[in-house]
């Protein structure tokens, strides 16, 4: 067990701390994780790569769509959608800039960017890159029921 969470750790993923939680606060992450999930998995979603991709499909997420080099023709797919796209780019640099043509582009065809998911998620499971979110998320969730 101690050398996957190192593994995990080593990838930018870090666990539940315990004691820096309460169990109101605890249960306040909670709920907006579901939340997130929910809405990630009731929409359309737009990410970088293919392990982006496969972690939000073993979550249950099945309109995922990998944007790394193809955002205009992957945009110009959605321009039917009269519905909000979730962009969840890693939180580096090249992340950064896939998120800004991302939103430019939808933008292009009314659709609206829903940016705020990214940074949400990243700052609740303390992640920087997404083909980690299945993982991270679940250890949450498993630290977090062992908690109570």
């Amino acid at each position: 067990m101690r050398s996957h969470l190192h593994a995990l750790s080593e990838l930018g993923v870090q666990r539940m701390r315990k004691p820096d939680l309460s169990p109101a606060e605890a249960k306040k992450i909670c709920k907006a994780l579901m939340r997130s999930m929910d809405q990630l998995r009731q929409g359309i979603v737009l990410v970088e790569g293919q392990r982006d991709q496969q972690a939000l499909q073993r979550l249950g997420c099945h309109r995922v769509y990998g944007i790394s080099g193809q955002v205009r023709r992957v945009c110009a797919r959605l321009a039917d959608t009269h519905q909000p796209v979730v962009v969840l780019t890693d939180m580096d640099r090249t992340g950064a800039m896939l998120l800004e043509q991302a939103c430019e582009e939808l933008e292009r065809y009314s659709i609206r960017c829903k940016r705020d998911p990214r940074t949400r998620l990243a700052r609740l499971l303390r992640i920087k890159y997404f083909e980690h979110l299945d993982r991270a998320y679940e250890e949450w969730m498993e630290n977090y029921k062992r908690r109570r």
